[in-house]
């Protein structure tokens, strides 16, 4: 039994001794790391000091509702990401009338961690706890075509809609016998947009001499302008002497009860948007004259200016991109661009 134990506690100092043989190679191997370069287990591309690849920015585009001029702005825009290399989803509610699809719109794309969105505001009032949800996430927010008072909006880029309405009302009165009276004939109450365009022609009318018979919102809709067109007719007939068309959604209509009426050529028609229906409708003389903004720059210069200021660059606050006036001398232009 006493020999057993002499054993016993031979093989315990050589397995001892076995283990701390183990233990030094195991510390000279971590040692030899260290002095290859590794540097704390991370990876040779963090040891080099590389960061990961940079997501690419996410823009979000909310326009008023499906329109060519929108699907024309949305083009601008597409490209102005594919050059800053960005992704882009554009959306709009399919109505005029949708305001608050809209909002909901705008809470869709900021729950989507946009990093710039561009707004064209049906009803800015209504946008109020969107918009200021994605201040709150750091969002950089851009008007297009509409401008608005909104106190972190970075840039508008769109038309002076002001100057344009009083440019189409200046040009009308070329054509207009001393003592006119017109109708202005505008979209929804309480777009900006048409507010601002209703304040320059109603200035420039009034310099001029003109009467506004009425100013009538047919909620930019064909078929109410030409219902209303046709009541006005009704009311007034030969004393109305124009229809100023602040929208190209509602000329045709206002053309339509005109031509019912018969009196195409003793009431003027004016539009606005350059819609490729109304242009055909100056070759044959149902409408005087259009005014076409320009809605792919619109876009392309709403993105631009976004990514520029997200990045912390310094944009222009009013970025105009202009206006054409169409009529029969260069409408040929225009329906072949």
């Amino acid at each position: 039994m006493a020999g057993g134990g002499k054993d016993t506690n031979m093989k315990k100092r050589v397995l001892s001794l076995l283990l701390a043989g183990v233990m030094c190679l195991s510390l000279a191997a971590c040692g030899g790391n260290k002095d290859s370069g590794s540097s704390g287990g991370k990876t040779d591309g963090e040891s080099q000091g590389a960061s990961p690849a940079e997501q690419p920015l996410k823009i979000g585009v909310i326009a008023k509702y499906q329109h060519e001029f929108y699907m024309t702005m949305f083009d601008g825009a597409r490209k102005a990401a594919e050059e800053l290399g960005a992704e882009i989803e554009c959306n709009n509610p399919s109505s005029p009338q949708d305001a608050m699809v809209q909002v909901q719109q705008v809470e869709d794309i900021v729950s989507k961690n946009v990093d710039v969105l561009v707004i064209v505001p049906n009803q800015p009032d209504t946008l109020a706890s969107a918009l200021a949800k994605a201040h709150e996430k750091g969002i950089t927010i851009v008007a297009a075509d509409t401008d608005f008072d909104y106190e972190h909006k970075v840039a508008y880029a769109g038309t002076g809609n002001e100057e344009a309405g009083s440019t189409v009302a200046e040009r009308l009165c070329e054509n207009l016998p001393d003592g006119a009276s017109v109708v202005v004939m505008r979209g929804p109450l309480g777009g900006v947009s048409f507010d601002q365009r209703v304040a320059g022609v109603t200035k420039t009318l009034e310099e001029k001499g003109v009467a506004i018979l009425e100013v009538v919102d047919a909620e930019s809709m064909a078929d109410k302008a030409a219902a209303k067109t046709e009541d006005l007719i009704q009311k007034y007939g030969e004393k109305m002497n124009a229809i100023i068309c602040l929208d190209d959604n509602m000329t045709p209509g206002a053309v339509t009860a005109i031509r019912q009426a018969n009196m195409t050529g003793k009431i003027l028609v004016t539009g606005f948007d350059a819609g490729s229906s109304v242009l055909e409708m100056i070759k044959t003389g149902d409408v005087l004259l259009d005014v076409a903004q320009n809605p792919y720059n619109m876009g392309y210069e709403a993105v631009k200016a976004g990514v520029a200021a997200h990045k912390g660059e310094s944009v222009q606050p009013i970025i105009d991109t202009g206006v054409t006036v169409i009529d029969a001398s260069n409408v040929d232009e225009h329906l072949d661009a």
